[in-house]
């Protein structure tokens, strides 16, 4: 499995005395950083599942039983 695949989503920290208006800002920054990492990994998985799909096909064209 990729490195990407593997490793986990990080999140922001709050400060310890935050603003309403800095708390909602932060809200949305960590909503998107998590939406990007996921897309991410979910790329990395899907790669890595064609690649294997793509082997397995070949072999099964060569007569190798799977």
């Amino acid at each position: 499995m990729p490195e990407s695949a593997r490793r986990p989503c990080r999140l922001l920290e709050l400060p310890g005395t935050i603003s309403a208006d800095t708390l909602e800002q932060l809200l949305v920054d960590q909503a998107v950083a998590l939406v990007h990492c996921d897309i991410a990994r979910q790329t990395a998985v899907d790669v890595h599942a064609g690649e294997h799909a793509d082997e397995d096909d070949w072999l099964r064209s060569l007569g190798v039983e799977l």
